[in-house]
């Protein structure tokens, strides 16, 4: 009997089912791994991404920390250029004013040269004043180079003098002298603590899931770990700040997450059996790709989008912060002592201070924002170039409508007289202009400061008169001194010559008929003596106030011929006539009879002396209200009329003939008028040179 030998056969549909089965797991196998490297992946894009944002935030945090000190730094320098002269109490407020609630800043220090004068606040911060920053060799290279280079810059890290590490602002502050160069001046150091500057660019929060370290760009290791920088695939940022660089690195805690070991085995056994089963697998794979394709397409869809969302962020944080430095440096110019004005380029109003509104009377609302040189219609009442225009647009300059304009340095000068009834007043202001620049050094509009030196100019045309007045009393003194030498001279000389004929017996025996008139000659010279130092005293008494009136009713008729019948010799040798024209009823006059004989007489005396051979005199009298008018009028050469004011000041005389040839004090007329003061009365002269002079006396009859 014959065995079968049964062999067992793969049957086609078994087969199939069996390759079916394995590439079915295989197909599995392979999605599996192709999704957890696809996870994988994205898990490293995304904490990557979440690196960087941190980072970014991190290095906005600090920008904004350093830029508030930078804005306190700028604020303190531009009041120093506005004020070189700036006082400690002044100081004291104005660093108040940019610290404000700002916790970042530790001190606020101005040095005038390199010596640090003001500190604010004191508490904590006395050691500092005194100092001299060439004495602090952590300090000094940086100082020096601030003020040979004249820019801004942030130094540090340096150890502080007061205690701790810090980052130090430094903006200098230049003046323009006479020579119109502009020279350094002073230098504002603004510290900050790393122990406060860190915390605030929120740098020590344990919640940010990233090791960070930050350092200088030059050299020297401001936080974190050395070791950071030069760790695998950091992440790294630069932040720019004037002066210096700082790169902040930054890894996630615990390093980037790396490919599990039994995935990396998996993966390999994944791609030899792919390699084997390619030709079954290669649509599944083909379809795997696309899908693959459209992921990552779709990732950096997600990944763009995020950019963009995360730079529109970036920017809106940026005009908030320009917003803010827009603000403060709005107080800034409004806390400035002069008028103040700040155009953008198109010449639109952007500041108005207070001490503008205070000068023009127009307030800052509604001149803010205003441009077709609205700003000049306060000034001159109509629309035209200002000082802040040709500063930019040279174009603007009228010929012969501005005053001439000074430059110093960039900075240009121009003062005017300003005669409009605008300003209420006729002033004389000075004014100032320059650029205003951005951070980039591009041009952003135009500053001008307005000085209003009217009062100065009035003092020093004050000095200008009081010095030509001092010069004429000299002159007038020196006159006086030379007249007096004459007029006393004179009478001496003839008194010392009768002594000595009479002593001598010239003559013959005492009682020759020679004797008696050179004895009535001297008479006549000592009573001329006489009455030149009685007008002296006179005069001396009425300007010290010791001169007493007794009043009493005086019959002005008898009183004018009294005083006519004295001088009618005088007038007879001189010859010139005098007639009197007063009214016999005209009221009796209640006043000091003796002062006012002098009064009638010193005028009648000068008509006399200042009048030619055949000249005449006129004196009258009437009744005015309650007043009594006295006038003498005379037809001598007369006074200019620009000298009359002169000719009322003791020993003043104008240069005529007639002074020249009578001689005299030149102080008749002062006591005059000082004796008519006391009457409570006013004495004023109306001349023609050549015609006469006119002279009336106005007295009180209560």
């Amino acid at each position: 009997m014959m065995e079968k030998t049964i062999k067992t056969k793969w049957r086609f549909p078994d087969m199939l089912l069996f390759v079916a089965a394995f590439l079915a797991g295989l197909i599995v196998l392979s999605l599996a791994l192709a999704f957890l490297i696809s996870d994988h992946q994205h898990t490293v894009e995304s904490r990557r991404l979440n690196v960087i944002n941190n980072l970014e935030n991190l290095r906005n945090g600090l920008e904004r920390t350093i830029a508030t000190a930078l804005l306190a730094g700028h604020g303190m320098a531009t009041m120093v250029e506005a004020k070189p002269d700036l006082k400690e109490v002044e100081f004291v407020a104005m660093a108040k004013a940019l610290m404000g609630e700002r916790t970042g800043i530790r001190n606020i220090a101005l040095a005038f040269g390199t010596t640090i004068t003001y500190v604010f606040p004191e508490q904590g911060n006395l050691m500092i004043l005194g100092k001299d920053y060439k004495d602090i060799p952590t300090q000094r290279e940086s100082v020096l180079r601030v003020i040979r280079t004249g820019r801004q810059e942030v130094d540090g890290p340096i150890k502080l003098i007061q205690c701790g590490t810090g980052v130090v602002v430094r903006v200098p502050a230049f003046v323009t002298g006479k020579d119109g160069v502009r020279r350094y001046w002073a230098l504002v150091s603004v510290p900050v603590e790393l122990d406060i500057l860190l915390p605030k660019a929120k740098l020590r929060d344990s919640d940010i899931e990233i090791e960070i370290a930050v350092r200088n760009v030059e050299g020297g290791l401001i936080f974190g770990r050395e070791e950071i920088f030069s760790s695998q695939e950091p992440v790294i940022m630069n932040i720019n700040l004037p002066g210096v660089t700082w790169q902040i690195n930054a890894v996630p805690v615990g390093g980037w997450k790396q490919w599990p070991r039994a995935l990396q085995a998996s993966g390999l056994l994944g791609l030899a059996l792919s390699l084997l089963f390619g030709i079954f697998i290669y649509s599944i794979l083909k379809s795997r790709q696309r899908t693959k394709m459209l992921n990552t397409e779709l990732e950096d869809r997600v990944r763009t989008r995020t950019a963009d969302l995360q730079l529109a962020n970036e920017m809106l944080a940026r005009a908030k912060a320009d917003l803010e430095s827009e603000h403060r440096l709005a107080d800034i110019i409004n806390l400035l002592p002069d008028a103040t004005m700040v155009i953008d380029t198109q010449g639109r109003v952007l500041f108005w201070n207070q001490a503008m509104e205070t000068m023009t009377g127009v307030p800052a609302s509604e001149m803010v924002g205003k441009g077709d040189y609205e700003y000049a219609l306060p000034f001159y009442g109509r629309r035209r170039p200002l000082l802040i225009d040709m500063v930019f647009k040279p174009d603007a300059f009228i010929p012969g409508a501005h005053p001439p304009i000074e430059a110093r340095g960039d900075m240009i000068w121009a003062e005017a007289d300003l005669k409009k009834p605008l300003l209420g007043r006729h002033v004389h202001l000075r004014a100032s202009a320059s650029l205003v620049r951005d951070a980039h050094g591009l041009v952003v509009g135009a500053i001008e400061t307005i000085f209003d030196i009217t009062e100065r100019r009035e003092l020093i045309e004050h000095l200008g008169r009081a010095k030509d007045e001092a010069e004429r009393a000299s002159k007038a003194k020196s006159l006086f001194i030379a007249s007096m030498t004459h007029e006393l001279r004179t009478p001496l000389n003839a008194i010392i010559s009768f002594t000595e004929f009479v002593a001598t017996e010239t003559f013959g025996p005492v009682g020759h008929h020679q004797y008696i008139e050179h004895a009535t000659y001297a008479g006549q010279s000592a009573h001329h003596l006489l009455d030149i130092v009685n007008s002296i005293l006179d005069l001396s008494k009425i300007e010290a106030g010791v001169v007493h009136l007794e009043r009493s009713l005086v019959s002005l008729p008898r009183t004018v011929n009294s005083c006519v019948s004295i001088v009618r010799e005088i007038a007879r040798t001189a010859g010139v006539t005098v007639k009197v024209a007063v009214p016999p009823a005209i009221p009796n006059l209640m006043a000091d009879e003796r002062a006012l004989r002098q009064i009638i007489i010193n005028l009648l005396s000068n008509s006399i002396k200042f009048n030619a051979s055949g000249g005449s005199i006129l004196i009258t009298a009437l009744e005015a209200g309650d007043f009594i008018e006295i006038t003498v009028a005379d037809t001598g050469a007369g006074i200019p009329s620009d000298s009359i004011a002169r000719v009322m000041k003791p020993f003043e005389q104008i240069d005529n003939r007639y002074t020249r040839s009578s001689g005299g004090t030149g102080i008749g007329l002062s006591i005059v008028d000082g004796l008519v003061k006391l009457h409570g009365g006013t004495l004023s002269i109306n001349s023609t040179v050549g015609k006469g002079t006119s002279i009336t006396v106005r007295l009180p009859n209560c």
